[in-house]
């Protein structure tokens, strides 16, 4: 699944499935009872785009590898930066990625001074700790240093069936948590629990 909002403009709210047909005419199916389609002044742009009057199949495809060219000297000259300013200190570590829009980095929270791991019993993902009061903290400093990242509790998948399992996203907003509870329902029966200490910084 591929978006024109991430390699033309934001806002374009228009796309394409790369699938196999069986996958497309369930997809077509699914889209016939949802959103039908999309907004026709997209559709129209991107028709004329790759029309003769415009560049073409061809000249998109080098527009594309164009911007890939300055998003790897992006991240490499963010990666450079976060590999001699944060990591030497060992509270952070980053991989390099290899696609994708985001740099995933974990925080390593257990050596804060103030890292506490309560007493009153463990939640499904493991020991109840004051990781999210840490983690918010982090947020509103980095926020107010003029950076923005957005922490993974923000992308949590979980079943909100157990109460054990809500209450190791506790922070996390009661929308969110209706929405991802309807997510783990349609995606899988298991609970699936990410939570911090990770930080999703966009490029």
């Amino acid at each position: 699944m591929c978006s024109f909002s991430k390699i033309l403009a934001p806002g374009m709210r228009l796309g394409w499935v790369t699938c196999n047909p069986m996958f497309a005419e369930k997809w077509d199916m699914l889209t016939d009872s949802s959103s039908q389609q999309p907004h026709g002044i997209g559709q129209a742009f991107i028709a004329e785009l790759f029309g003769e009057r415009g560049w073409g199949i061809n000249g998109f495809a080098r527009w594309v590898m164009s911007l890939c060219d300055d998003y790897r000297r992006r991240r490499d000259l963010f990666m450079d930066s976060f590999q001699r300013n944060v990591a030497p200190f060992g509270y952070a570590s980053a991989q390099i990625p290899q696609s994708g829009m985001f740099v995933w980095i974990k925080v390593h929270l257990q050596l804060h001074p103030r890292y506490r791991v309560a007493r009153d019993g463990h939640t499904v993902a493991g020991p109840r700790t004051n990781v999210a009061t840490l983690m918010n903290e982090l947020f509103h400093k980095i926020f107010d240093s003029g950076l923005i990242v957005m922490p993974a509790s923000t992308f949590v998948v979980v079943d909100t069936a157990s109460s054990s399992a809500t209450e190791a996203i506790h922070d996390v907003s009661p929308l969110h948590l209706q929405y991802i509870n309807t997510i783990s329902k349609s995606v899988s029966s298991e609970p699936i629990i990410f939570v911090p200490p990770f930080l999703v910084l966009t490029r």
